[in-house]
């Protein structure tokens, strides 16, 4: 998995959230250029039994996110560890105040299956959001020490320590 340095990387889902993506990236959005962006074509659903989203191509709507420039090859792969092989980067093109730009973002490899429930990230913060962080930290804990291709396998042990950490398992909201 190579992302392109010189394309930027759209996000379409949890890592839209500053405090989410500050964990992952290990760096704020403020230390990048962002614009808000969206992709036509598609609508961010609800991963089957899952709190964050997929894509799916869908004529008539458009997934509305974030274009984040990312020149720093250490965030793109903490975020690639985060992604895991669940997902994989594709480019496509998004729509700007500006007009059409190249990008890349990560789409499902199929594992994931999508819910008919539109996700929103309004939604997502509300009720799985601290959940979401308590799991980032833990699995982010992982970096460095885990290869990418094996990320996948920490999930479930993290999914239990965040509930065990909450008292409550809140992965589905």
């Amino acid at each position: 998995m190579i992302l392109t340095e010189s394309l930027p990387l759209f996000f379409f889902g949890s890592l839209r959230d500053a405090d989410l993506f500050a964990l992952v990236a290990g760096r704020p959005f403020a230390d990048f250029a962002i614009r808000p962006a969206a992709m036509a074509g598609h609508r961010a659903r609800r991963a089957d039994g899952e709190a964050y989203p997929v894509l799916a191509a869908e004529q008539g709507h458009r997934a509305g996110g974030l274009l984040v420039y990312l020149p720093d090859p250490t965030v793109i792969a903490r975020i690639a560890f985060y992604e895991t092989t669940d997902y994989r980067l594709a480019e496509t093109e998004v729509l700007t105040a500006a007009g059409p730009v190249p990008a890349q973002f990560f789409e499902s490899t199929g594992l994931l299956a999508a819910t008919e429930e539109t996700w929103s990230l309004e939604r997502w913060q509300a009720t799985a959001k601290p959940f979401a962080l308590a799991a980032a930290e833990l699995v982010m804990d992982h970096f460095g020490r885990v290869p990418h291709e094996a990320s996948a396998d920490l999930w479930p042990d993290v999914y239990a320590r965040a509930a065990a950490r909450l008292g409550a398992n809140r992965r589905t909201g």
